[in-house]
């Protein structure tokens, strides 16, 4: 998915890599909310807008719902093939949750931590037939200029891994031990894997909730 943000957003406190802790603005570390389970209010909704997105897409193009951390949706959007524009609805993202899907059916694209990360998400989802990933960060990146260090390590490594994968992954497809399909959903769940790994967060890969 690539999400497109034309405008500058603002940071938020940090959570800790497990994302069961929040900084408040005193230094305080406070538990977040139990981990959500499934038949939960919150997941309820959750399914709710993934459905919602189904029935306006069809899975073939992408939709996307924004939920407050109640499950209350905040705004909803309908996109093309490959991208939403978000450019409008960047300061409403901060602390809320971001639902989208991807009809490849692929984990999350460089373009969608960079949004996460930029603009203060809680937390992102994308779902395809298969899978649903979570990506919950360990902070936010801090306005520019003080960013740019930071964003271009974190490009950097995601451009290492996306060129690591394609390396490790394409001999296996071309001898046939591996087909299009599972390379598709292997390649950014490994990336993120190995994303989180480095620079903290919570990540997860399941069975999707809807099909």
């Amino acid at each position: 998915m690539r999400l497109i943000i034309k405008a500058k957003a603002r940071p938020v406190g940090s959570v800790s890599p497990d994302g069961k802790y929040k900084k408040a603005p005193s230094g305080e570390w406070l538990p977040i909310k139990k981990e959500r389970a499934a038949g939960s209010v919150f997941e309820n909704k959750v399914k709710e807008s993934y459905e919602w997105i189904l029935s306006k897409t069809s899975n073939e193009f992408e939709a996307m719902v924004l939920l407050d951390e109640n499950g209350k949706v905040m705004k909803t959007r309908l996109g093309d093939k490959v991208s939403i524009d978000l450019s409008d609805m960047v300061y409403a993202m901060k602390d809320n949750i971001l639902l989208h899907n991807h009809p490849t059916g692929s984990s999350f694209s460089p373009d969608d931590v960079m949004c996460t990360l930029t603009n203060g998400l809680k937390e992102v989802r994308a779902f395809g037939k298969e899978y649903e990933y979570i990506y919950r960060p360990e902070k936010a990146i801090p306005k520019r200029p003080a960013n740019i260090t930071i964003r271009r390590s974190i490009i950097d490594f995601i451009d290492d891994q996306n060129i690591a994968m394609y390396v490790k992954q394409d001999p296996k497809i071309k001898a046939g031990e591996m087909s299009i399909k599972a390379a598709t959903l292997n390649h950014w769940h490994e990336v993120m894997t190995n994303f989180v790994a480095k620079f903290g967060g919570f990540y997860e890969r399941r069975k999707s909730q809807v099909g």
